[in-house]
């Protein structure tokens, strides 16, 4: 059985209560444990403030599309967004031994992202960045 929900939120972060109010529907919906729904919540808050504080140079509203999918076992999340292209499969991983005086800023967000989830990957079309997040649901 294939449980879905899409939705479309503007670049602003106050969204982020739509998309949490989505989450939990979702979760609900499909009987996903609390923990994966938690590490979902974070995940996807994580990506959605990183597309609203980094993505855009002007200051017109744009849209942020979510859709979250369910397929026992899989779970599947895509963001499409029109902002500046950003590759996060790319990044660097942080240091993560160093102190926090050494660290650079910045990248523990998507390294959290890419750890609670099995698959990242990216790719730009038609102007649109579109990344797809999978996770074995257990």
């Amino acid at each position: 059985m294939l449980i879905e929900k899409n939705v479309l939120l503007q670049n602003n972060l106050v969204e982020l209560e739509t998309l949490a109010s989505l989450i939990e529907a979702f979760a609900e919906q499909a009987a996903i444990d609390l923990k994966t729904q938690f590490q979902l919540n974070l995940a996807l808050d994580e990506l959605f403030t990183n597309i609203v504080k980094y993505g855009y140079n002007d200051n017109d509203l744009h849209q942020i599309e979510i859709t979250l999918k369910y397929a026992k076992p899989i779970l599947s999340i895509k963001l499409v967004d029109d902002g500046k292209a950003f590759d996060p499969t790319q990044r660097n991983k942080p240091e993560l031994t160093a102190t926090i005086e050494e660290r650079n800023i910045g990248g523990l967000g998507i390294h959290f992202v890419a750890t609670v989830m099995d698959t990242m990957e990216y790719c730009r079309l038609d102007n649109y960045n579109h990344l797809l997040l999978e996770k074995k649901v257990i």
